[in-house]
């Protein structure tokens, strides 16, 4: 698996009251459209970046996770089954 630890919790969903998208099964039209540029000066491409590299990488059989990497116990959450970010399935 491929992970992505970023400023964010994951892929947000402005049409559901800012909520995180638990699971991607494909990258869509729709799922591409929920993904920004930055705004930051200090930070490079944004979501749409991340998004570009699970494709690449769903594409090669390998699952992506992008969370938050200000988390210190992400890693613990993720092994205890919690849903803290976005999981991109591999086709």
């Amino acid at each position: 698996r491929l992970m992505i630890l970023s400023n964010i919790s994951g892929l947000m969903d402005p049409n559901n009251n800012h909520s995180i998208v638990p699971i991607v099964e494909s990258i869509t039209p729709a799922i591409e459209s929920l993904a920004t540029d930055t705004q930051k000066e200090i930070s490079v491409g944004g979501m749409k970046s991340k998004i570009s590299a699970a494709k690449i990488a769903i594409d090669n059989d390998c699952g992506v996770f992008i969370g938050s990497g200000n988390d210190p116990e992400i890693f613990q959450k993720l092994s205890a089954g919690e849903s803290v970010g976005t999981y991109f399935r591999p086709k």
